[in-house]
């Protein structure tokens, strides 16, 4: 069997995915954003889509039109998509209150970083839906 662009916008979700959890972790860690701590939903959540992208993955060789396969899909995309959903309901008070009372060079840096993140988690979420819909593989 021969790999097509589906399998690589996979491996593109997974590492956006791995990219996006880091990226929250990070920004959690900031000055202005350590006082809200980590969700652990958000990284449990961001794991599950993970952990069943990589499944995804491993299945998809050697059973990609089983039903097992397409509810894989539907877990990790239901998770990517509840993340970054979080993550983005963590940071909108953050931002409004940045945006209108707490405007410093430090507080704005954090908000970046937190859109940054927002954003890589976006496009785990673009690829892994775009992925649903197209093979990984094609049989000679």
């Amino acid at each position: 069997m021969k790999r097509t662009v589906g399998f690589y916008m996979s491996v593109l979700a997974v590492i956006s995915a791995v990219a996006g959890m880091a990226a929250y972790i990070i920004n959690c860690q900031t000055a202005y954003f350590s006082k809200t701590g980590v969700d652990p939903l958000i990284i449990i959540l961001g794991a599950v889509a993970i952990v069943s992208q990589i499944a995804y993955l491993l299945m998809s060789s050697k059973a990609e039109d089983k039903p097992v396969t397409d509810l894989i899909m539907v877990i990790s995309g239901a998770a990517i998509s509840a993340a970054t959903i979080c993550f983005v309901g963590s940071r909108v008070y953050g931002a409004a209150s940045i945006m209108t009372f707490e405007m410093s060079d430090q507080n704005l840096a954090d908000l970046t970083g937190a859109f940054i993140g927002i954003g890589i988690c976006f496009l785990s979420l673009i690829l892994t839906l775009l992925t649903s819909f197209v093979k990984s593989y094609k049989t000679a």
